[in-house]
């Protein structure tokens, strides 16, 4: 390559940083004035309504739950085993 085109190229990338960082500065968020109240934070209003929760339990003391049994496990299928080593060529 000759100079000529190794300073275009220097200065279109200098060109190109210069723009991105005056361009990331303007575009950076405003801050408000004081912190947030506890209640404008969803967190905190979530976990407020997590307290007040009641969970009826009635279910499990049901007759019907309690007759309930648990499935037998799957049975697993016999297979053939395969040769001792089978990334050795045949």
């Amino acid at each position: 390559m000759t100079n000529r085109t190794i300073i275009l190229i220097f200065v279109v990338l200098v060109l190109g940083l210069v723009s991105y960082v005056f361009w990331q500065r303007q575009a950076a968020p405003s801050v408000k004035e004081g912190a947030p109240e506890v209640a404008e934070i969803p967190v905190v209003a979530a976990l407020e309504r997590v307290k007040t929760i009641q969970l009826n339990t009635e279910l499990f003391q049901s007759a019907l739950f309690r007759s309930l049994k648990p499935l037998p496990p799957n049975p697993t299928p016999e297979a053939a085993p395969g040769r001792e080593n089978p990334y050795i060529p045949f």
